[in-house]
């Protein structure tokens, strides 16, 4: 196993404790052993993190990636998300960070170790319910540290890949009756229309152009929400529309689109099945996650 340098024992503690946002007076010892179940799925989660650290560029200083995951597991880290994108982008194509480092880093390597931190811990929050931030810290810590660990390595992607599997079928069934809900009442609205497949879309805005066919290329602006209002993504944030072949894009986009006339703009209701089914996309789309997009279609680029 690579060696890595040990982070201090009264360092090590302050950055367990973080994690669970203790104090002084409430401070956890390490663990000795792991009880089956989340505890142990914690600490693989943490010993799989540090061992993808060796392929994200910019993570020289260990004890500030442990301080950014333990800061943002407890609520209370020094970077937002936006920044710590920024800073890891300009880390991946070689461009020089020093104008960005704030005031609570010394170097450049302190603030980007820190950011990757921080991203890892948005994704645990995100991907794994029920994960106890303080034995993810020790996972992390252990691993790293090169010595040994609570858990066999070769147990870790089994233990963690389990987990994942299970709260995958967990939230995929919660989103197909959440989803089933929704559309069964939103389909009573006058508004809305409802094709064979079980698309639902309301008219926002009438065109009066032609309509695109599947093999076409399209040029759009689009909002997509989740049933809860998270917006996960936006042609208009970023202040330009998109092209894309009709025929490439999830099937409740490729049926809807061309619905709409050239200069129309639509509100999809798209079930689960039609959009990502099982395996979602990325860390906002759960599985059989129903998604709405508001999409405006602006031009048929090419036939």
């Amino acid at each position: 196993m690579t060696k890595y340098f040990r982070l201090a024992p009264v360092l090590a503690l302050v950055l367990l404790v973080a994690a669970c946002g203790g104090s002084g007076d409430d401070a956890k010892a390490p663990l000795t052993s792991l009880e089956p179940g989340l505890q142990t799925v914690s600490y693989a989660l943490g010993m799989d993190m540090a061992r993808q650290v060796g392929r994200m560029p910019g993570v020289s200083d260990h004890a500030m990636l442990e301080s950014g995951l333990t800061d943002m597991l407890a609520g209370t880290a020094k970077l937002d998300l936006d920044s710590c994108r920024q800073i890891m982008q300009a880390q991946a194509t070689g461009q020089e960070t020093e104008e960005l480092v704030g005031p609570d880093f010394e170097t450049e390597a302190a603030q980007s170790s820190y950011a990757v931190g921080v991203t890892m811990a948005d994704f645990i929050n995100k991907q794994f319910d029920g994960i106890d931030g303080f034995v993810v810290a020790q996972g992390l810590h252990d691993q790293l540290a090169g010595g040994e660990t609570l858990l066999p390595e070769e147990e870790v992607r089994k233990v963690v890949s389990d987990y994942q599997n299970e709260q995958r079928q967990t939230k995929a069934a919660a989103n197909e009756t959440e989803g089933e809900k929704f559309l069964t009442e939103n389909a009573l609205r006058s508004e809305v229309q409802v094709t064979e497949s079980g698309l639902q879309y309301e008219v926002l805005t009438p065109g009066d152009g032609d309509k695109p066919k599947a093999t076409d290329t399209v040029k759009v602006h689009y909002a997509g929400t989740l049933l809860d209002g998270t917006e996960f993504d936006s042609s208009y944030k970023r202040g330009e529309p998109i092209e894309f072949a009709l025929n490439r894009v999830i099937p409740g986009w490729t049926e809807g689109v061309q619905l709409m006339p050239e200069g129309s703009k639509y509100k999809f209701f798209i079930p689960g099945k039609l959009a990502y089914g099982e395996r979602g996309a990325g860390a906002d789309i759960g599985p059989n996650a129903t998604l709405i997009f508001e999409v405006e279609l602006i031009d048929i680029v090419s036939e």
